[in-house]
């Protein structure tokens, strides 16, 4: 039988938050402007801690996601070993570029862009801290979340100008 998975929704101003868990950890987080088809799954009962952790860091709290449970799926090796890199490596409120990402991995810029295109757990594997050289770059679930995430930890101001905070990595 297998693992009974639940949802939880938040709404915050750029649009809906939803976040597939199992008790144990989690498992898919979805960025949109439009909540998502979830038929099949049960409402979350009860509420988990890393849910909390979830909802203090949506607050505005400064808290450390970098260590809650999250569960791959089918994912490359190489897609995870980037992932679990910046989990460890790019605490909130530091930036760092896709440069920097693949110098310290040895993989070209472009791999790395387009490997935190495919991530399945946006905030959690904190993508949105990865920078162009000159600007933003991309973001998956488009830049008003970039923005938004960036504007939360207070590495980009609300004039949209940067206060960058690199980390060699």
């Amino acid at each position: 039988m297998g693992k009974q998975t639940f949802i939880k929704v938040y709404r915050v101003p750029p649009g809906i938050i939803t976040v597939k868990f199992t008790k144990a950890s989690v498992v898919g987080i979805h960025l949109s402007d439009k909540e998502i088809q979830t038929q099949g799954i049960k409402t979350p009962s009860p509420e988990t801690d890393f849910l909390r952790v979830i909802e203090r860091y949506l607050s505005g709290e400064a808290v450390e996601l970098g260590t809650l449970p999250l569960t791959y799926t089918g994912l490359p090796p190489d897609y995870i070993k980037l992932y679990e890199y910046i989990r460890k490596n790019l605490r909130y409120g530091e930036t760092t570029t896709y440069g920097e990402l693949a110098n310290a991995l040895n993989i070209h810029p472009r791999t790395v862009g387009v490997i935190l295109s495919k991530n399945p757990l946006p905030i959690l594997i904190p993508c949105h801290r990865v920078l162009a050289k000159h600007g933003l770059g991309g973001y998956s679930a488009g830049l008003k979340w970039k923005i938004f995430l960036l504007t939360l930890e207070g590495t980009l101001e609300d004039t949209g100008s940067f206060k960058l905070h690199f980390k060699n990595l």
